[in-house]
């Protein structure tokens, strides 16, 4: 399991194994979030294979929204395995298809970004 930890202060992005009846942290990645500060949705995080190796990766805004980011759990520590930087702070991420990611931007432009190309 996978949660945004304060996404407005740290952005701590984690990764929770079950335990029995508790969850334990195995890794974290700081500076990401999963919504706009005052909204309700909490859906700017998708799941997406970007490199094609079978081990989806966690894209999500980084916590100023002014890239898009993948993060790899594999091998049991967080970090950033493509980035992309965007024109204005993202405010809307639709379903991916694959690498492909189609971004809503606050000044009201959409763009489609390519993550493998980061």
């Amino acid at each position: 399991m996978a949660a945004v930890v304060t996404p407005h202060i740290a952005g701590s992005l984690r990764l929770y194994r079950r335990e029995g009846a508790r969850l334990e942290e195995v890794a974290r990645l700081d500076g990401v979030t999963n919504h706009v500060i005052g909204s309700r949705d909490l859906d700017l995080g998708r799941i997406s294979d970007i490199d094609g190796d079978g081990a989806p990766e966690i894209v999500l805004p980084s916590l100023d929204r002014l890239r898009l980011v993948a993060v790899s759990f594999a091998g049991g520590s967080g970090r950033i395995v493509a980035s992309v930087p965007l024109p204005a702070p993202l405010i809307r991420l639709e379903p991916m298809n694959d690498a492909w990611a189609v971004v809503h931007l606050q000044d009201r432009r959409t763009l489609t970004v390519d993550l493998k190309r980061s």
